[in-house]
């Protein structure tokens, strides 16, 4: 595919200073009392053009680019969060209007990096070209920034081809570099070059570090050699490496998958000496499972690891619990945390209030049931039918967050 030429024009150097100068006299002008209003500004700004490359509204985004706090900063702050490389080219488009815009190492690189993780190689690599040819001016490309890129788009070759440039023009290469490579030949499933690119890591004088033993944990899990995978993670403190909480997860997840409950609960202490503690959807994907086995010991313990690590429970949470604990008969303690749930000002959904009521019925607390009826003809409102969400990996605030940012996109027809 060929890369747009619009791109690759190449840049004035009075331009350049031109615009930097306009850049002086613009903060010397500063209309914000200190840097904190200042950064939220910008923050306002880099979210609205965010939007207006969502919504895909040219009148929108016109308007925001004439902000005299719109500098390169925010340009490549905007450029990341693009949704796609179309929209990024089209905020590029418009910004070439701009007899302020001038491209900077900043907006290069992440153009590139929207580039490479669209998948869009042909255009990556005409970028990269034209940038080494200096058409842009004096940016810097390094070989790790190279790597990257290739890996982003999935082009192990071009990733590997680097790789011995690297190695050509330096004695020594970092860590990362291997971790890179590993990471990449792992996702494309060749194992081979996996092993051997560890095996050349400590071969040549390196020390793996956290990434690169989780890359080997993962790996070995996603192979089903999930025993080899727990004799590298148990050996990771005596070598004096951090474990960490992405190497948690996998090894839960496999062993849950497994029905090995008691190595579930192993990682649990161990992660509690560790000091790390699993995050929102992990906690309420573990509490729905032991909830379901009826090891209601075990989800009181992680709902107390919830409130000592200083967050505060969501809806959904709530719902996994309460529908766990009615299933184990145990509706008094799901009536403690509709209590709870309520003083903290949520409400299940419509489906878990009727799931509950009935529980408490059956288990002859028709007070407490009666109280539940009540409290919710008291909030007057319609509870939803259902609260979204995945006890492994997204919450209800999320994907409500997603919604909302998705319907603002286009306008009601009215239907």
């Amino acid at each position: 595919m060929r890369f747009r030429i619009l791109f690759f024009c190449k840049v004035n150097l009075a331009n350049r200073l031109t615009l930097q100068l306009q850049q002086v006299r613009s903060y010397a002008r500063n209309p914000f009392p200190n840097r904190v209003s200042h950064y939220l500004y910008r923050a306002k700004l880099i979210d609205s053009i965010r939007l207006s490359l969502r919504s895909n509204n040219p009148n929108s985004l016109s308007t925001l680019l004439n902000d005299r706090l719109l500098d390169s900063f925010v340009i490549t702050q905007a450029l990341r969060s693009a949704p796609s490389a179309d929209s990024a080219f089209s905020f590029l488009n418009a910004l070439q209007e701009s007899p302020r815009f001038s491209h900077t190492q900043r907006t290069l690189h992440a153009l590139a990096t929207v580039l490479a993780k669209s998948g869009r190689t042909s255009e990556l690599n005409s970028l990269i070209d034209a940038i080494r040819a200096k058409q842009f001016g004096n940016v810097k490309i390094s070989f790790m920034n190279l790597m990257n890129w290739h890996a982003a788009a999935g082009d192990l070759d071009s990733v590997l081809a680097v790789w011995d440039e690297y190695r050509l023009a330096n004695n020594r290469v970092c860590t990362e570099s291997y971790n890179i490579v590993m990471a990449l030949s792992a996702q494309m499933g060749k194992d081979y070059e996996v092993v051997r690119s560890f095996y050349r890591m400590i071969d040549e004088g390196l020390l793996p570090n956290c990434r690169s033993y989780s890359i080997v944990i993962e790996h070995l899990v996603k192979s089903g050699k999930v025993l080899e995978a727990l004799e590298v993670f148990k050996m990771l403190p005596s070598m004096r490496i951090k474990r960490t909480l992405k190497q948690y997860t996998v090894l839960i997840d496999c062993f849950i998958a497994c029905k090995r409950f008691d190595e579930v609960k192993t990682l649990l202490d161990e992660m509690q000496i560790d000091g790390i503690l699993p995050n929102m959807q992990t906690f309420s994907g573990l509490m729905h499972y032991f909830s379901n086995l009826g090891d209601i010991k075990t989800v009181q313990r992680l709902f107390a690891m919830v409130r000592q690590c200083g967050v505060e429970p969501d809806a959904y949470l709530y719902k996994v619990l309460i529908q766990g604990y009615c299933k184990s008969k145990r509706a008094a303690l799901a009536w403690r945390l509709f209590e709870d749930m309520r003083n903290s000002g949520l409400m299940p959904d419509s489906a878990t209030k009727e799931l509950l009521v009935k529980s408490l019925w059956k288990e002859g607390r028709r007070r407490e049931a009666a109280a539940i009826e009540e409290s919710c003809e008291e909030v007057n409102v319609v509870l939803p039918h259902a609260l979204r969400g995945h006890e492994w990996t997204v919450s209800s605030a999320d994907l409500s967050k997603v919604y909302n940012l998705y319907s603002d996109c286009f306008p009601s027809n009215g239907g």
